[in-house]
């Protein structure tokens, strides 16, 4: 149905179709959910709630957003918070849907008055509510025309700064979610992140639509593709697992394909609008979700599942990976690509490319970049001494790529005979030496093309020079010794083996009590017939002692055959959690 026609109606779609979905996403693996309007506080809505939590699921609830076109509604935040806040299912309270770009579907004229009423909501909530955390869900946080990331790296592009935005709510607000669309990658997200903040941060909307609009046909496999893509390198920046990690969970957009998003809601639209956020370089905004508008799952149900019932183990890594740089991409930008995946692409000038750029392999996965740095040595040629102890701190073996955007910096401006100062010497010298075995950094003219891929301590893997702002790329496959536990709070300990077991139904259902190990998680499945497949009952749940007890009312989640009473559940230890001090 037409959202804008009736806003009231429409918010209460989901009632007519919780019951078949919410098993569905518990049997995937999923474990949260983000909704985009409260339901209201109605009996059915609690019963939605309900059925969330007897399945496992916590719930990031809306509090200013009771309606479509209503997304900076005060006075629903007590409605919301107060019918809610006693609930088991709710996690956390959200604050605004990119906010930072809409202000507030236009509510607000600027982003002053916008982050005025994300603060003023804040502290409404918090005085309902001392004990849900607070998330205010803002876009990408580099977003050159309505806020480049910070200052510091991007100094030649005009704020409001993420940075300063974030430090005005950082006393009010207890998370910041991101709504991240950089096609099947995050690029340097988790980095640029990183530079600006100590806030938790988790991705609140990602993905893909699964129609192609090159081939004018669906395509779930590009869209499973995207989703397991952006999930391994969010997985490896988790950051309750690694020491380095700032993402605190993910969250895909959206469940079910919705028909209302374009044209006629009886009719399933496609339209054509350029958006490099996505693998086709468009989105279709009635064809995102998990599900088809009937309720049939999309290849990412069985893809996305695969990776979150087989954990870390089920991470994509490669040890043997095809990268590439090409510098000077398109006349001035730096790209880099690992097994055809655009992992970075950035312009020179003011987008916070020119000069060296230096990428950094994930060698412990073969999968990401881990760690990106550009050093503009056009406007600051002393950068260039920078660079040489950026490469001198890098451990040997490290795989490194390097590529010129725009301009290096490493020789003098040909107008001016500015430019090239003598720290230029020491890259040429140091890329020179044996170490890394360059034989065209000495070449390097006035806006040359440069792409160099070298393996510390061992020498170059592949180096081209081109003429100025011409396009040139490289590329190397490297063989990696992979370490899955890289990074790692804690080591991936063995785990022990599942555990069956026979339960018979008493008063309160069943009720299962098992050993178990502190700060284990465990999966727990239910089988009426050892013949028959095993089916989730409820997955993530963390030991906090030597015994755990889990019981299953049979209140509607678990249906018994007829006269049955007796049940098998089979228990399966499927990660280790690393406590916060």
């Amino acid at each position: 149905m037409n959202p804008g026609s009736n806003p009231s109606l429409y918010r209460q779609e989901f009632f007519n179709y919780y019951q078949e979905d919410i098993p569905k996403m518990a049997a995937m693996g999923i474990n949260l959910v983000r909704l985009y309007y409260d339901m209201g506080t109605t009996v059915d809505a609690i019963k939605v709630l309900d059925m969330f939590y007897q399945y496992g699921i916590k719930v990031i609830m809306p509090v200013t957003a009771p309606l479509y076109g209503d997304t900076a509604n005060y006075g629903n935040i007590t409605t919301v918070v107060e019918g809610y806040k006693n609930h088991p299912a709710i996690l956390m309270w959200a604050i605004g849907n990119e906010w930072d770009i809409n202000h507030y579907d236009n509510h607000f004229q600027n982003i002053t008055d916008s982050i005025a009423f994300t603060i003023q909501a804040a502290q409404r909530v918090r005085l309902l509510d001392t004990t849900h955390a607070i998330i205010t869900i803002y876009g990408d946080p580099h977003l050159a025309t309505y806020h480049p990331l910070s200052q510091e790296a991007f100094p030649f592009l005009a704020g409001p700064y993420t940075k300063d935005i974030w430090n005005q709510l950082s006393s009010y607000v207890d998370i910041f979610g991101l709504n991240i669309y950089r096609s099947d990658t995050y690029a340097d997200l988790f980095q640029q992140v990183a530079s600006i903040t100590t806030k938790g941060v988790m991705i609140t909307e990602a993905g893909t639509d699964s129609y192609n609009w090159t081939t004018q046909a669906q395509d779930e496999a590009m869209q499973a593709l995207t989703a397991t893509r952006l999930h391994d390198e969010a997985f490896l920046s988790s950051a309750s697992t690694r020491v380095a990690g700032v993402n605190n969970g993910s969250v895909y957009f959206m469940w079910r394909d919705d028909w209302s998003k374009l044209g006629y809601p009886a009719q399933h639209d496609h339209f054509h609008g350029d958006n490099p956020g996505h693998p086709d370089g468009t989105n279709q905004e009635e064809d995102f979700g998990f599900l088809q508008a009937d309720g049939t799952p999309k290849q990412v149900v069985s893809a996305l599942g695969a990776r979150f019932a087989g954990d870390q183990l089920a991470v994509a890594s490669n040890a043997s990976p095809l990268i590439s740089i090409t510098s000077q991409d398109g006349g001035s930008a730096v790209s880099a690509r690992i097994d055809g995946k655009t992992v970075f692409y950035r312009n020179g000038g003011g987008d916070g490319a020119r000069g060296v750029n230096v990428f950094v392999l994930d060698s412990a996965s073969g999968i990401r970049v881990k760690d990106f740095q550009n050093f503009d040595t056009y406007v600051a040629p002393n950068r260039h001494a920078d660079l040489v102890n950026y490469l001198n701190s890098l451990p040997n073996g490290a795989i490194v790529m390097i590529g010129i955007a725009d301009e290096g910096g490493f020789v003098n401006r040909p107008w001016d005979g500015g430019g090239a100062a003598p720290s230029a010497a020491q890259t040429k010298t140091l890329l020179s030496s044996t170490a890394w075995g360059s034989t065209e950094v000495s070449n390097i003219l006035f806006r040359s093309g440069w792409a160099f891929i070298a393996k510390k301590g061992t020498g170059k893997l592949a180096e081209a020079l081109s003429g100025a702002n011409s396009p040139v790329t490289v590329q190397a496959q490297p063989s990696l010794t992979l370490n899955p536990d890289d990074g790692r709070r804690e080591p991936y300990a063995v785990l022990s083996k599942p555990v069956v077991i026979n339960e018979l139904m008493g008063a309160q259902g069943f009720e299962l009590t098992f050993n178990s190990e502190p700060d284990v998680v465990y999966l727990i499945e239910y089988t009426d017939d050892l013949q028959a497949p095993w089916k989730v009952a409820i997955r993530g749940v963390v030991a906090d002692d030597t015994t755990m007890t889990f019981i299953d009312h049979n209140n509607g989640i678990l249906t018994l055959p007829a006269n049955a009473t007796r049940r098998f559940y089979r228990i399966t230890p499927i990660d280790r959690v690393c406590r916060a001090p």
